[in-house]
């Protein structure tokens, strides 16, 4: 836990807390108005429920249908990747300490907001 405690602050985990909490209300809101299937609210229940899983909440929303899972899946490297660029300059040893906490943080940002846009990029496919 002494590796978590030294990368990752308060800061963090309330960054990643609001961010989620906005995308977790856009993604109900995107679900109860398009989902149209006779499960309705539990769809958007566990569409809603699985916001934090970014791009597979298209999938969620339509019940897991191959093509719109497939669709998912294919966003998956691409918001991986951005989790995972957003997240190394966190472990890594920058060659500047002046703003080295505003790039970390912006970069934590970035990577958060390209996980959680793969959500809603996957509602373009589900709902088309």
């Amino acid at each position: 836990m002494k590796i978590i405690e030294s990368y990752f602050t308060q800061a963090h985990l309330f960054v990643f807390l609001g961010i989620w909490l906005c995308f977790t209300v856009w993604t109900y809101w995107i679900a109860e108005h398009g989902i149209e299937q006779y499960d309705h609210s539990r769809l958007v229940l566990l569409t809603t429920c699985g916001t934090v899983l970014g791009p597979m909440t298209g999938a969620i929303s339509r019940n897991c249908q191959s093509c719109c899972l497939k669709a998912s899946i294919s966003l998956l490297p691409y918001c991986g990747a951005s989790v995972i660029l957003g997240t190394m300059p966190l472990f890594i040893k920058l060659p500047f300490r002046r703003g080295s906490t505003v790039f970390r943080m912006t970069m934590w940002i970035m990577g958060l907001l390209g996980w959680f846009l793969g959500g809603i990029v996957s509602f373009f496919h589900a709902f088309s």
